[in-house]
């Protein structure tokens, strides 16, 4: 019987310098994990800050897209209010001026219908002035004839 137990006994210490061999592999094996887990820890801390980091970078930079869409705003309606203050007044000036024009036109049409009255005017100045030519002519032409006559 001791013999069986002395090869239980081998056999239980084979088993156990197994389990302390595996015991031991797992424990490195343990080991090596930690150290990975704080390796991959450390780098998703660093990129946490890199990420934190660029959210307030994203956050600033939206600020100031709202601001300048903002200012971009009320750029375009003070421009868009200006624009129609000078059209207004574009409107206004053309009125004016249509008005001045209509009543250039008006003027002018009396200024022709008058161009028109003295040029009919002076042809019948020149149609007198003709005939009294002729009426002289002939009355010289008698006064000729009665001196000569006489």
């Amino acid at each position: 019987m001791t013999d069986r137990l002395v090869i239980c006994i081998d056999k239980l210490n084979n088993k156990l310098k197994d389990l302390l061999e595996e015991n031991k592999r797992l424990k490195q094996q343990h080991e090596n994990l930690q150290e990975e887990n704080r390796e991959t820890l450390r780098i998703n801390s660093k990129q946490k800050e890199m990420l934190q980091e660029r959210d307030k970078q994203f956050e600033k930079l939206v600020i100031n897209l709202e601001k300048q869409k903002l200012e971009g705003k009320k750029r375009f309606k003070q421009l868009h209010n200006k624009l129609l203050e000078e059209n207004k007044e574009f409107s206004r000036n053309n009125s004016e001026l249509k008005a001045k024009l209509q009543e250039n036109d008006e003027q002018l049409k009396k200024f022709q219908q008058e161009v028109l009255s003295y040029e009919k005017q002076k042809v019948e100045i020149e149609v007198i002035s003709q005939n009294l030519e002729k009426s002289l002519e002939l009355l010289e032409l008698d006064d000729e004839v009665n001196e000569n006559e006489i």
